[in-house]
């Protein structure tokens, strides 16, 4: 949902039989501010959960830190990870720190690390904790989307189901 929903719709996911994890995210645009550039350019942002974004997608790091050490960096509330080729392009690497424009103001970001290509897309997402995406974007206490993992043998359609009648008609299951 672009208005995102409250975090404890999580619980009632988490409750249905046969569900694993229920992984929270984010997605956002922010603008990131250029000395010297009159216009800032667009950066896709996800805000996750360090503790359970392994369990649902593996963010490559171009270099060191480790990826496990640069997902923990993200409970920094001033930490982001850059797409490499966004990075590159800015000069801008781990240790540095890049500023931005979201729905809460200009906010100054530590780069904990450098998100390596996997598509060549350059409109790959950074990455950031799930509280600085709620603080950055508004969504506090919100989320827009719920990533579910489900026991091996549990019918996919029938928990659909349960999620629908569960949550309601305002969510996309």
């Amino acid at each position: 949902s672009e208005t995102g929903f409250f975090e404890a719709e999580r619980a009632k996911v988490l409750s249905l039989p046969g569900v694993r994890a229920a992984v929270p995210s984010i997605a956002a645009l922010a603008y990131v501010l250029r000395p010297g550039r009159a216009e800032p350019e667009t950066l896709n942002v996800l805000g996750v959960d360090p503790q359970l974004e392994p369990l649902v997608r593996m963010h490559r790091l171009e270099r060191a830190p480790p990826a496990a050490a640069a997902l923990q960096a993200l409970g920094n509330p001033d930490a982001i990870l850059l797409p490499a080729s966004f990075a590159a392009s800015r000069s801008s690497s781990a240790g540095g720190s890049i500023e931005i424009l979201a729905q809460s103001g200009v906010a100054r970001l530590d780069v904990a690390g450098t998100l390596a290509s996997t598509s060549g897309d350059e409109s790959a997402f950074a990455v950031v904790g799930l509280a600085t995406a709620q603080r950055l974007f508004g969504f506090e206490g919100r989320v827009m989307r719920l990533d579910v993992l489900v026991d091996d043998g549990r019918d996919i359609d029938a928990l659909a189901a349960d999620m629908r009648a569960l949550l309601g008609p305002a969510f996309a299951v």
